[in-house]
């Protein structure tokens, strides 16, 4: 066999294998989640419309202000697998108090994210079996979860959709977080409280 013909034909076994290594993020069957050096991927880029800026005017003293970024890729080094993530951070104003800001965290890879969104599902086969607020059938819903930095000790959900009212692009934004399971934590949701929000685009 002639080199150039081996060379092609290592080529075509490359591709093969990645493509072998590539699975959806939407609707990802169970069997498959967990493939070592797995890329899970947005294929129809259902991440995309929630880029951006979003915010909640909650009086004329408080507000809560969310960014979004999509990161094609995400290396999980731990648990040796590539995902396209949503990361968000988060701005909460309360009665002209801050209390929580992490947005300037955005264009950190390697963190604790306040939002990660890992997965697509529809109303119909969520294989978390999350609720999506007012979603129509077989429509595609966000699941991930939060982080709070200063409160690491309690474990959330988070499920998210998209929506046009009047023209205007919203997003609505439901998440839970769990009582610790340790006993005596200081601390029972994170800083931003458990609820459902709509935000409205802002940028």
């Amino acid at each position: 066999m002639k080199f150039k013909e081996i060379t092609l034909l290592i080529a075509i076994l490359i591709i093969i294998e990645i493509k072998a290594q590539t699975y959806p993020l939407y609707n990802t069957p169970e069997n498959v989640f967990f493939v070592d050096g797995a890329y899970y991927k947005d294929l129809n880029n259902d991440l995309n419309k929630y880029e951006g800026k979003w915010r909640l005017n909650i009086n004329s003293t408080s507000f809560i202000e969310i960014e979004f970024k999509k990161i094609i890729q995400y290396n999980d080094l731990i648990l040796n697998k590539k995902y396209d993530v949503l990361i968000g951070e988060c701005k909460y104003v309360l009665d002209n108090v801050e209390i929580l800001n992490t947005i300037t965290n955005i264009n950190n890879i390697y963190t604790n994210h306040y939002f990660v969104a890992n997965g697509i599902v529809d109303s119909v086969r969520g294989i978390w079996n999350f609720d999506c607020p007012n979603c129509l059938t077989d429509e595609k819903f966000i699941i991930g979860g939060l982080e709070d930095t200063e409160r690491s000790e309690l474990p959330s959900k988070l499920v998210m959709r998209h929506f046009l009212e009047s023209g205007i692009e919203k997003i609505k934004i439901m998440f839970h977080v769990y009582g610790s399971v340790m006993e005596d934590y200081p601390f029972d949701d994170f800083r931003l409280p458990s609820g459902q929000y709509v935000l409205t685009k802002i940028n």
